[in-house]
């Protein structure tokens, strides 16, 4: 019984076949001819040769990945993180080092007290120098009312 025989390779691949080989249309292989590595040409055909452009595959796909793992490097890699995690737990529990959400939680809170005391301010300082004649008198009243929710703000209230 006879075996149907593939049909051989093709001597040049057009941009529509090479973009089904990588997964990209025509139109992008077009664009990438004007990249800084072009998948290999024929000049006169303006098509490309599959094995010229294995090669090209080969070179772009081990630059974008890199060489072979090298296992002790990795492992020098994940001791080098993990060191890392440990000296910040220890800053941590240590108090040198502050976790963000403390911190957001804490200028949450002072951020509300601030606008609580100068909201506060106006009916304040209305009822404080309703009774006063000059500015000096109201500017000595209004100070002393700041200097006052400052002070608070400060003792932590």
């Amino acid at each position: 019984m006879l075996q149907p025989q593939d049909d051989p390779p093709p001597e040049h691949l057009t941009a529509a076949e090479l973009g089904a080989i990588i997964g990209v249309s025509a139109r992008r292989v077009r664009q990438m001819l004007r990249e800084d590595d072009p998948p290999p040409q024929d000049p006169v055909t303006r098509k490309f040769p599959p094995g010229a452009v294995g090669e090209w595959l080969r070179a772009r796909i081990a630059a974008e990945y890199g060489r072979e793992h090298n296992l002790e490097h990795e492992r020098a890699r994940l001791a080098h993180h993990q060191a890392n995690i440990a000296a910040m737990e220890e800053d941590v529990k240590r108090k040198s080092l502050i976790p963000v959400d403390v911190v957001k939680s804490e200028w949450c809170n002072q951020a509300a007290n601030i606008r609580a005391k100068l909201l506060n301010l106006p009916g304040r300082g209305a009822v404080a120098v309703a009774g006063l004649s000059t500015v000096q008198e109201i500017e000595k009243e209004l100070r002393a009312l700041v200097y006052e929710a400052l002070s608070e703000l400060a003792a932590g209230k």
